[in-house]
C-alpha cells in the first residue's frame, strides 16, 4: 500500500486529534495519534505514516497552546524513525512494536520537551517524567490493539487492489 487519499488522510487526522485533546483532559492520558503513527509506520512503512504524522501533528498544533509546529515535527521525526525499522518481522510477534511503542513514546516525548525548552518554555523535566513515565505505559499497553487495527487496514486495501 503506497499512500491513501488525502482526504480520507487529514479527516482521520482531524478526528483523531480532536478525540484526543477533549476526550482525554486529565493528567493521565493516551496520546492517540502517536500510538497511531507509531503502528501506521511498523504496519504500512513512511510514506503513510509521514501523511498521518504530518496531519495529525497540524491539528494538534492548531488544537494547543504550545507554540505551532511542536507536535508536528515531534510526530515526523519519531514516525521516521520508527519507520527505518519497518520489516515483517513485526509481523511475527506482538512483542517488537510493543517495544517500538515503548521507545516511541519515550522519545516523542524527550523530543516535546527539548522543542519547548527550545523555544522559550520552562519545562520541568525532572518532576514531569513520572506522568511522562505513565503515558508512555498507557501508549505502550495500546499498542497491540493500534498495531493490529493497523495491520487490518492495510490487508484490507491491499486485498481491494
Amino acid at each position: 500500500m503506497k499512500s491513501t487519499s488525502p482526504a480520507l488522510t487529514m479527516a482521520g487526522a482531524l478526528g483523531l486529534a480532536f478525540l484526543q485533546t477533549t476526550l482525554f483532559t486529565g493528567r493521565l492520558r493516551p496520546d492517540l495519534v502517536l500510538v497511531w503513527v507509531v503502528a501506521l509506520s511498523l504496519a504500512c512503512g513512511s510514506t503513510i505514516s509521514s501523511q498521518w504524522a504530518f496531519w495529525s501533528g497540524l491539528f494538534l498544533d492548531i488544537l494547543s497552546a504550545a507554540p505551532f509546529g511542536v507536535f508536528t515535527l515531534s510526530l515526523l521525526l519519531v514516525s521516521f524513525l520508527v519507520s527505518l525499522g519497518e520489516s515483517t518481522i513485526y509481523r511475527t510477534s506482538l512483542f517488537l512494536p510493543l517495544l517500538a511503542g515503548l521507545m516511541a513514546s519515550t522519545a516523542y516525548y524527550l523530543l516535546l520537551f527539548f522543542f519547548l525548552n527550545t523555544l522559550g518554555w520552562q519545562v520541568p523535566w525532572w518532576p514531569a517524567w513520572h506522568l511522562v513515565g505513565l503515558n508512555v505505559l498507557v501508549n505502550t499497553a495500546l499498542m497491540p490493539l493500534a498495531y493490529k487495527v493497523a495491520e487490518a487496514c492495510v490487508q484490507r486495501a491491499e486485498s481491494r487492489v
